[in-house]
């Protein structure tokens, strides 16, 4: 896990993606952001955090789109007030809205509660990296594991019940994100907003899930996935 400190994001996620020296990618990339709504960072991952990724990752001459599917709000109006659409028209790039992609059923062999599933296309044979920032809602605090779970859009009901983590670890488990990338620049837990000027990349979604639970002063045993 890569933790960087400072104060330009753009700078900061440049560095940290050169240090760790992410796998190359052999196929297309799709970069999920967080985006639940309209509100600002920290609720929702800006186009300034997602803007160096894809600056980086054009150097591997492969396709690259961002794929989210915003719950509270429609997702293509989400791309607009965050900005993604000058990040897609300056770098020549699709803005996918998972919610009205294509999908394919699959069965998930080994899953721990989730066996059969329908998924988006665009994220079939994908190099996943998931975005996300530090906002404690009602929904609960989205960090790059818990970001993967809204793929299943046709699913709602996987946010509830006692099996939440177990569909949590399953996703992954099947989706297998290649990087995780957490702007903790400023975070909000509960009423309490707090400078913190770090972002964390790592290869391993939950090593960078424990991290940033560890930095913003949370407790781990809340995050059951981590442990399954």
């Amino acid at each position: 896990v890569l933790i960087i400190r400072g104060n330009d994001v753009k700078r900061m996620i440049e560095r940290g993606l050169e240090s760790i020296e992410p796998e190359e990618p052999k196929s297309k990339i799709v970069i999920k952001p967080c985006m639940r709504n309209l509100k600002p960072y920290p609720e929702n991952v800006p186009s300034s955090t997602i803007e160096p990724i894809v600056s980086f990752f054009k150097r591997f001459g492969k396709g690259i789109l961002i794929a989210e599917a915003s719950m509270g709000v429609e997702t293509a109006k989400a791309y607009k007030i965050h900005k993604y659409l000058e990040v897609a028209r300056k770098y020549g790039i699709l803005l996918i809205d998972l919610n009205k992609d294509l999908r394919y059923e699959v069965t998930i062999l080994g899953s721990l509660a989730l066996e059969k599933v329908s998924l988006p296309r665009t994220l079939r044979n994908s190099y996943i990296i998931s975005v996300t920032s530090i906002c404690e809602t009602t929904e609960g605090i989205c960090l790059t594991m818990g970001n993967m779970l809204n793929v299943l859009v046709e699913e709602k009901w996987v946010y509830h019940g006692k099996h939440y983590h177990e569909y949590i670890v399953d996703i992954n488990s099947y989706l297998k994100p290649k990087l995780g990338i957490i702007d903790m620049r400023r975070i909000r837990v509960g009423d309490k907003e707090r400078e913190l000027n770090t972002v964390i990349i790592s290869k391993d979604l939950v090593a960078a899930d424990f991290i940033a639970i560890k930095l913003a002063g949370l407790n781990p045993d809340d995050f059951r996935y981590l442990y399954l």
